[in-house]
């Protein structure tokens, strides 16, 4: 249980174990950030405290819709969450 409090938490969850997406939603925290594999850094960033969500870019452009693969997380970019 405390796994789902902390991706809920974070703004990110798998989609499901066996599909490496996750669903993007509001985060708790302004800032987190995570050391990975390799010295890159990925940075999870709310912009604005509302509960909805109106954008949202990787350093490498816009998401189209609520979903990002593992993969993106694991380049060590900045995701940024932008509320209303």
């Amino acid at each position: 249980m405390s796994s789902w409090y902390v991706f809920n938490a974070i703004g990110l969850y798998p989609y499901s174990p066996a599909d490496p997406k996750y669903i993007v939603s509001v985060p708790l925290f302004e800032k987190t950030t995570f050391q990975l594999n390799g010295g890159k850094t990925l940075t999870i960033v709310r912009k604005n405290s509302g509960e909805r969500i109106t954008s949202i870019l990787m350093t490498v452009g816009r998401l189209d819709g609520y979903f990002i693969a593992h993969s993106d997380l694991e380049s060590g970019k900045e995701l940024l969450i932008t509320t209303k």
